[in-house]
């Protein structure tokens, strides 16, 4: 056999390989989206459940609200184990309604495709403000002032804090109340089968923003008052 022989079937061998493996990484490659789409699909699903969920069963702020507005109005003199007992309970409500608060963020995050298969974010699963927001908003001062009041001599709770505890019950009752009304206007039997649900979200957390900023603005006051102590 001829040189030139050679090369021409070393040539035909070679393109018959690189053809191979280009089918083969193809065929890899159309699974891994396959894959990929299916799970994509599965965390969407989860996401939309749970916020129609939540948009359905909201944890009422509203008994939070109620322990602080009496903590709030208690005797100077009160048995220190009552204000304690109040506080805790009062933590544990804020533990309730600080993970609706996340799973709400959680559950908004929410993806479509567009041409090319490409993923994109449409709410506000960047939105890193957001997320530090929903991070104890009530847990975090409820924690704070049971820390003051047992390092306080006497036991007290100051006009400061006080007048913090009433401000931040009526922002619950005021988030509760959008609670309500998100609820009420919100379908969620059609939400389930069109693009609406994409904009409940949405709405939903323009609603929500502008109670954790107040709330955020709360806390901050009182942890200044603090340190200036």
């Amino acid at each position: 056999m001829s040189k030139e022989s050679y090369v021409i079937v070393f040539a035909i061998l070679l393109g018959a390989v690189t053809m191979i493996f280009t089918c083969v990484y193809k065929d890899a490659e159309i699974k891994h989206n396959q894959e990929y789409n299916k799970l994509e699909q599965m965390y969407q699903t989860k996401n939309d459940s749970g916020f129609l969920y939540l948009l359905k069963h909201p944890v009422s702020p509203l008994p939070l609200a109620n322990t602080l507005e009496t903590l709030s109005k208690t005797e100077e003199d009160e048995r220190p184990a009552k204000v304690q007992e109040l506080i805790e309970t009062a933590k544990a409500q804020a533990t309730e309604v600080d993970e609706q608060l996340m799973m709400f963020v959680n559950f908004s995050d929410t993806f479509s495709e567009k041409e090319e298969g490409e993923i994109i974010n449409h709410v506000y699963y960047e939105d890193i403000d957001l997320f530090l927001l929903v991070s104890g908003p009530t847990w975090n001062p409820m924690y704070s002032i049971s820390y003051r009041y047992w390092k306080s001599t006497p036991k007290v709770l100051d006009e400061y804090t006080r007048e913090y505890l009433l401000s931040l019950t009526e922002e619950l009752r005021s988030l509760d109340k959008t609670f309500t009304e998100l609820k009420d206007s919100s379908n969620t039997q059609s939400l389930i089968f069109s693009d609406q649900l994409i904009g409940a979200k949405i709405k939903l957390l323009d609603k929500l923003k502008p109670h954790l900023i107040k709330i955020k603005q709360l806390n901050e006051s009182l942890l200044t008052h603090y340190h200036n102590q």
